[in-house]
């Protein structure tokens, strides 16, 4: 754990050997494998230097599981629109993928992927395609959070993954959304207990090309 950025009461006690309630917590996902850029949970307070930019507070709807509503999904290039009612949203560093109800899948159809056989949900594509493949936004509380093709697949040797699936059971969660890890990854996220609201803001990965040329 970095003692590095914001510290509040909760951190002085932890650190004389107490053990509050922490009404903080937060957490950076990264995709290295190196020690030296792994992911890091910060208690009590934030770390400046791990995102860039103002925090996107969202209150929390369903306080046990951290759920919250998010206004919808959608291409950038305006073919689709998802989750167009509003949905509730979890965000779960348990998880890797983006999950979502079935319907997800025909996000996966207009991106152009295709289901891998034997595997429910899960889409793919040639690596080739993905640098051309478009942004998918996902708008909370009126905010745009942008994710780049980069950022929603996953290359598994000379295959892609699609970051999103339909998996969800669309009886008992129909319009229920799961943010997980791979969206973590572009987003630090704050989970603010004293005022049960979840903040996000994009996560500073100093080897992520989107800093060197955020317009590419």
């Amino acid at each position: 754990m970095a003692e590095e950025g914001t510290r509040s009461e909760e951190m002085e006690d932890i650190c004389r050997g107490l053990y509050p309630v922490v009404n903080g917590q937060n957490l950076q996902v990264t995709k290295s494998e190196s020690a030296a850029e792994a992911s890091v949970l910060t208690l009590g307070g934030t770390n400046p230097g791990l995102y860039t930019g103002n925090f996107t507070h969202i209150y929390v709807t369903v306080p046990r599981f951290w759920e919250f509503k998010m206004d919808r999904v959608e291409l950038a290039d305006g073919r689709g629109t998802f989750c167009k009612r509003r949905c509730n949203i979890i965000v779960d560093s348990e998880t890797t993928l983006i999950l979502g109800p079935m319907k997800a899948n025909e996000l996966n159809r207009m991106l152009g992927g295709k289901l891998m056989l034997g595997v429910l949900g899960v889409c793919h594509f040639p690596c080739s395609l993905v640098p051309g493949l478009p942004d998918v936004n996902c708008i909370i509380n009126g905010t745009k959070l942008r994710l780049t093709s980069r950022q929603y697949t996953l290359q598994i040797g000379d295959v892609c993954l699609s970051a999103f699936r339909g998996a969800m059971n669309s009886r008992k969660m129909p319009s229920s959304w799961i943010l997980g890890s791979m969206f973590m990854r572009t987003y630090y996220t704050m989970f603010d207990r004293g005022n049960f609201r979840i903040g996000l803001a994009r996560a500073k990965h100093l080897e992520d090309d989107y800093y060197r040329n955020p317009h590419a």
